[in-house]
């Protein structure tokens, strides 16, 4: 596959399910990341550390299990009502959460990670425009 076309790919999907105000769209910067026509959506996840799991970048090219954006779109969810649709996460022991904007826990003190992407759910990802981010990760996020 042509890695120009691959990326365009999944340009198109950042800019039609990331890209919402309510999201990561102008007004709105939910993990500190903005997705709009002046950024280029590779410099703001390749290499760049998560927000709400400071251990993982949210892209690291060629793999897409160590991707945190993998993990927030691919990770079940939970069912209760005081965590409905908050990814099911359970970070290395050796993890200590740090304060920030997207520090967040149970009233037990669990660490919460924050809602399955896109949060428009149940409008997830199709699994072809799943299988593009993936692969796209796979080739070293070009």
């Amino acid at each position: 596959m042509d890695l120009s076309r691959l990326h365009d790919e999944v340009a198109v999907i950042v800019g039609h399910s990331c890209s919402y105000t309510r999201c990561h769209g102008n007004l709105v910067a939910n993990a500190g990341l903005i997705f709009n026509s002046a950024v280029n959506f590779r410099d703001a996840l390749v290499g760049v550390t998560a927000c709400e799991y400071d251990l993982m970048p949210r892209v690291k090219p060629g793999k897409p299990l160590e991707s945190w954006v993998m993990i927030k779109l691919t990770s079940p969810v939970y069912e209760e009502p005081d965590r409905l649709g908050l990814i099911e996460f359970t970070p290395d022991p050796a993890w200590v959460p740090k304060e920030g904007p997207c520090a967040t826990t149970a009233s037990d003190g669990t660490p919460l990670f924050g809602m399955r992407m896109p949060a428009t759910a149940p409008n997830l990802l199709p699994d072809a425009d799943l299988a593009s981010f993936k692969r796209w990760i796979e080739v070293g996020a070009p």
